[in-house]
C-alpha cells in the first residue's frame, strides 16, 4: 500500500497485538509494505497485566536471593572464626599436654568456677600470684557483663589457666556468632547475662578426666588421661548449649546428657528458643578433636550422636571410660 493515510490505521491496528508491527520500502516498486516479527512488543502503551505479574515475581526472587547474601556470608565468616578459635585452643592444649607427661589439661569439672584448676581458668590463689585478680578466687560472673569488676576478675584467672594461659586472648576462646549477638535480642542477652563463666564459649569433653562412663576408672580428682589414651578423631571440645546459662556453670561439658550442642551454627534463625532440634537441619556444629583438628559437622551427625542413635564409643562417648 502507499505510505498514507492508511499508515496510522494499520498502526492502530497492531495496537495490543502479540507482534511488532513496521514498515519496509521495496525498491522495486516504491511502496511501503508492512511486517510483523513476534520479538517484540514495540507498538503497546503500557504493560499487559500477565507482564506486571511476571515482573513482581522476578523482583521478589531476586529480593529474597540478594537480601540472605550478607547473613550468609555473616555466617561463614563466624564459622571461620570459630574453627580457627579452636585450633589455636588445640594447639594450646598440646603445648600443656608436651610439658604435663602428655596428660590432658583438666576440663573444670565443678559449678561456679570450683574444683581443680582447669583448662580456661584457674579456681583460686592456691598462694600463687595472679596479676589483675581482686578477690581470691575468680567467682561467678552470673548477672555480670563484661564491663564489670567481676568479670575483670575473673579474667585475670583466664589468664593464667592451664591451657588459656597460652591464648593471645580471651577473643579466642569466644565463638564470635555468641559475641555479636549477646546484645541486640532480649532473650540472647538474659541468657548471656546468666552464665556464671563468661571467659569461654567453648566446653571440654568431661571424658578427659574420667567424670563420666564406666565406673571404676580410678582417676584421681583434678587429674586427667594421657591424650594418647583417645582416638585422633574424638571430640574433645565443642560450643555447649547456649539455649540454657546453667550450662556455662564451668568450662566442661557431660556427654551423656542431652541437648548439649550449641545450635547457633545450625540453621536456625532463633535457635536459642529451641529445646530441641530435627536431623534434617541445614547446618551444623563446630566441634575439636584430640588429633588438633577443628571441624564443621552437619547437624545430622550432631542429632544421631546426642539422641543416642549411635552407640558407643563414640565421637563424644570417648577414651579409656567407654572402651
Amino acid at each position: 500500500m502507499k505510505c498514507g493515510s492508511g499508515l496510522r490505521r494499520c498502526y492502530e491496528l497492531c495496537q495490543g497485538a502479540r507482534t511488532v508491527a513496521y514498515f519496509s520500502l521495496n525498491p522495486q516498486d516504491g511502496l511501503y509494505r508492512m511486517q510483523t516479527s513476534p520479538a517484540k512488543r514495540a507498538c503497546v502503551r503500557g504493560f499487559a497485566l500477565i507482564d506486571l505479574l511476571f515482573l513482581v515475581v522476578i523482583l521478589a526472587a531476586l529480593a529474597a536471593v540478594f537480601s540472605s547474601v550478607p547473613e550468609r556470608l555473616r555466617e561463614r565468616t563466624h564459622i571461620t572464626i570459630d574453627l580457627n578459635n579452636l585450633r589455636q585452643i588445640l594447639h594450646a592444649s598440646a603445648l600443656y599436654s608436651n610439658e604435663n607427661n602428655d596428660h590432658l589439661a583438666y576440663p573444670t569439672w565443678g559449678g561456679d568456677l570450683t574444683g581443680p584448676d582447669g583448662w580456661a581458668y584457674l579456681t583460686s590463689k592456691n598462694g600463687r600470684e595472679i596479676p589483675g585478680a581482686t578477690m581470691n578466687v575468680p567467682g561467678s560472673c552470673a548477672g555480670r557483663d563484661v564491663n564489670t569488676p567481676q568479670f575483670t576478675n575473673q579474667l585475670a584467672y583466664f589468664k593464667v589457666g592451664q591451657v588459656s594461659q597460652y591464648l593471645p586472648g580471651v577473643e579466642t576462646a569466644w565463638c564470635p556468632k555468641d559475641v555479636s549477638t549477646r546484645g541486640p535480642e532480649a532473650r540472647l542477652r538474659q541468657l548471656w547475662l546468666g552464665r556464671p563463666v563468661k571467659v569461654t564459649s567453648y566446653s571440654w569433653n568431661g571424658t578427659t578426666a574420667g567424670v563420666v562412663g564406666k565406673p571404676g576408672q580410678n582417676v584421681p580428682v583434678g587429674k586427667t588421661y594421657k591424650i594418647s589414651q583417645f582416638l585422633p578423631t574424638d571430640w574433645q571440645m565443642w560450643e555447649a548449649n547456649d539455649a540454657d546459662a546453667f550450662n556455662f556453670n564451668d568450662a566442661a561439658v557431660n556427654p551423656e546428657q542431652v541437648d548439649i550442642f550449641s545450635k547457633r551454627h545450625a540453621g536456625l534463625k532463633a535457635w536459642w528458643t529451641f529445646t530441641s532440634a530435627r536431623r534434617n537441619l541445614p547446618g551444623g556444629a563446630v566441634v575439636g578433636v584430640f588429633g588438633g583438628s577443628a571441624q564443621f559437622v552437619r547437624w545430622s551427625k550432631i542429632y544421631d550422636l546426642n539422641s543416642r542413635k549411635i552407640a558407643s564409643p563414640n565421637e563424644i562417648l570417648n577414651g579409656p571410660g567407654y572402651r
